[in-house]
């Protein structure tokens, strides 16, 4: 594997989960629940 295809592969890695932690973070507002932020949320933030 060349190493663009290694740097894409890794992009588009991150680009899905930060997907589903939006996705997740959407539903949690939705349901206006806060509780449930604390584990999509990092503690730095």
């Amino acid at each position: 594997m060349t190493q663009e295809l290694i740097m894409d592969a890794a992009a588009n890695e991150l680009s899905r989960r930060t997907a589903e932690i939006m996705r997740r973070y959407n539903d949690v507002f939705q349901r206006h629940d806060p509780s449930a932020l604390a584990e999509l949320v990092a503690e730095d933030c």
